[in-house]
């Protein structure tokens, strides 16, 4: 199932296209109020020509050759209010490098990003195409009360259009960063409450056979006596199994996790691990506990699993079973499928087959092109 933060973005980028398309659709309609011609009389006093769009991007252009390079004397309305040019430009670069910015985030943390960047890009530019337009067209004096109106909702929709873009972008970001940096806390996430239900089958209650009753025999008495009818024995219906909860054993008694396993393991079994978690450590890979176990992975990718079993520790490494194969160390192949980047299995109860794992440690390591440090 979706998260809620992921149904939001999704949401949220939905509606950010619908309003973009809306603005586009403003647009089109006003061609028809905003004739471009390149010229015309001042429409305050009783002219009939209006200016329009394509004039409209020609002061746009402007806008940016005035607040970026400094040029004068491009266009009457930028030499009036510079200012007002170049707000519109800082505004304008400020989306598109808070939109890339984001995108590259997002996008390191396996996140699309292709929709917002596009809606994100036409949005920032129409609303500041149809502004420059409007306010070139009252500087000037040769815009009509339908081109400004026209102008003034195609802005206001680009700029809604950017900013639920925006929000759908920073909601993305949050679903993407927030489990892995619950992951780092060393808090169980709910793959991790998964894998340790599943790590235990929980055995099925064996319904016993219901013995069938003896029928006695009737003793035989001087008056005639009815014969009893014979009551089919029924046997009682199977008990429907309560469905397993996450974390609990059908005892209602919950599950004991990796932590509490080695506060309760014999003080040898203990100390090997910590001797094992701070030579794999040595190697300055991220580990992560959780409540099935211990996990040493980096770039996304893991090395080593531990978890104790009984009264042995249980190590799956990421080794090929054939290497291997025909050696002295004993191994067995895990073939389950959350273990398939983990294939080799090997179990510590004593001291040899403690420096076995730091010896396999050492070739995983190996493997992984991780150096080992120096003095280990």
């Amino acid at each position: 199932m979706e998260s809620s933060t992921k149904k939001i973005g999704k949401g949220l980028v939905k509606a950010s296209i619908v309003v973009l398309v809306l603005a586009v659709l403003a647009y089109v309609v006003s061609i028809n109020w905003l004739i471009p011609f390149l010229s015309g009389t001042d429409v305050t006093s009783g002219g009939s020509n209006t200016w329009g769009w394509t004039t409209g991007l020609w002061a746009y252009k402007n806008y940016f050759a005035f607040a970026i390079i400094g040029e004068y004397g491009k266009t009457y309305y930028a030499n009036t209010c510079n200012m007002e040019a170049v707000t519109l430009v800082t505004m304008t670069v400020a989306s598109v490098v808070l939109l890339v910015t984001l995108a590259i985030v997002v996008g390191k943390n396996k996140g699309k990003v292709v929709s917002n960047i596009i809606v994100g890009i036409l949005a920032t530019f129409l609303a500041g195409y149809a502004y420059a337009t409007a306010a070139y067209g009252v500087g000037i004096k040769m815009i009509t009360d339908r081109g400004r109106f026209a102008c003034s909702l195609i802005t206001a929709l680009a700029v809604a259009a950017a900013a639920l873009n925006l929000v759908a972008m920073i909601v993305k970001l949050i679903d993407a960063i927030v489990p892995n940096i619950v992951k780092d806390a060393g808090y169980a996430t709910k793959d991790d409450v998964k894998e340790a239900v599943e790590e235990k089958p929980v055995e099925e209650k064996k319904e016993e056979p219901v013995e069938e009753k003896k029928e006695e025999p009737v003793k035989e008495e001087p008056a005639p006596v009815e014969e009893k009818k014979e009551e089919p024995v029924v046997a009682p219906a199977p008990v429907a199994e309560e469905p397993a909860v996450p974390g609990y054993a059908k005892n209602n008694r919950r599950k004991a996790s990796f932590e509490t396993k080695v506060k309760k393991s014999e003080e040898d079994l203990r100390h090997k691990y910590y001797d094992l978690r701070d030579y794999i450590r040595s190697y300055g890979i991220g580990d992560r506990i959780s409540i099935p176990g211990h996990t040493f992975s980096a770039h996304r990718e893991r090395y080593a699993f531990i978890t104790i079993t009984g009264k042995h520790i249980k190590v799956n490494l990421a080794l090929d079973p054939k290497t291997l194969e025909g050696g002295t160390v004993p191994f067995t192949v895990n073939e389950s499928k959350k273990f398939e980047d983990l294939p080799v299995t090997i179990k510590i109860r004593s001291d040899l087959s403690y420096r076995r794992a730091l010896k396999l440690v050492d070739d995983v390591m190996a493997a992984k092109g991780v150096q080992k440090p120096e003095g280990k």
